[in-house]
């Protein structure tokens, strides 16, 4: 399951994947609740097999192209929560 919080951040990859039934992407909605809702329905159903967060990383850091890859140290929440990332940085 490929998770994108708006539609227009999943356009370029639904184009990429086209006539791939084994990637399932789901519009999330923005927002800790809006995702918190849409993963638990994810989760609900058969699991996937692996889940990535994906869409725009506008303005993280000067330097950054079209299709680069950022992985995170850590991730924080609208609420304050940290999560280290495997391998992140």
């Amino acid at each position: 399951a490929v998770l994108f919080a708006l539609d227009r951040e999943a356009s370029p990859f639904r184009r990429a994947v086209r006539g791939r039934p084994d990637i399932d992407i789901v519009i999330t909605g923005i927002g800790h609740d809006a995702a918190s809702r849409t993963i638990a329905r994810v989760l609900a159903g058969p699991p996937p097999s692996l889940v990535v967060m994906a869409g725009f990383g506008g303005a993280l850091r000067d330097g950054l192209a079209v299709g680069d890859v950022v992985t995170p140290a850590e991730v924080v929440d609208d609420r304050g929560g940290r999560w280290a990332c495997a391998g992140g940085g």
